[in-house]
């Protein structure tokens, strides 16, 4: 796959998000950054870990169960991190890296649109990977390390799966695929199942 077709995938990834900010009524964010804490010479300032190709964020009302009701009510702050995997995810780091950003020590935050810079509970990475069109030797011998890089990432790491997608597939079929994948974090029992 050549590296324009991998853009204008994660063009169309960046749109399919659009329309799933639009069906699952969610947070809206800033950007697509994910931040956290760091300890440096004596004080905490904030790093970017990472850019992501997708962000969705939604708050979730915590019910009293058999706890005593508290006002203001608790929400949990969820989030679902897209990224798009193709020619970084033949080296078995940099899939295993992106997963690993839902376990920062202080926490992954993000900015949302009238709520400033919230912490998210829980984050939920998604690797999508652009399933070649093309049958030549290279691309299927690169898919194969893809496929393998990123199934391993989702096998060491809770939270984190991975959902293959044609690579010429529009943005409302990539929402329609991913919609199946985010909704149970997002709006569901918040913890759907994970392939394998």
């Amino acid at each position: 796959m050549s590296t324009k077709g991998n853009t204008n995938f994660k063009a169309r990834l960046r749109q399919a998000t659009d329309i799933l900010k639009g069906r699952l009524d969610v947070l809206e964010t800033e950007t697509l950054e994910l931040l956290t804490p760091v300890a440096r010479n004596g004080k905490y300032e904030w790093i970017s870990v990472m850019d992501t190709d997708g962000t969705l964020v939604c708050a979730r009302k915590v019910e009293p169960g058999q706890a005593r009701v508290v006002q203001p009510e608790v929400q949990l702050h969820i989030g679902v991190a897209l990224q798009s995997e193709w020619a970084t995810s033949t080296t078995k780091p940099n899939p295993i890296g992106k997963a690993t950003v839902s376990i920062m020590p202080h926490g992954v935050w993000v900015d949302v649109v009238g709520k400033g810079r919230v912490r998210l509970d829980r984050l939920f990475v998604l690797l999508v990977v652009p399933k070649p069109t093309t049958t030549t030797k290279k691309t299927k011998k690169q898919y194969q390390q893809v496929k393998r890089n990123t199934d391993n990432a989702t096998y060491a790491l809770e939270d984190t799966d991975v959902e293959h997608i044609p690579r010429g597939a529009s943005a409302k079929t990539i929402a329609d695929a991913l919609e199946k994948r985010v909704r149970g974090w997002l709006k569901g029992k918040g913890r759907p199942f994970k392939r394998g």
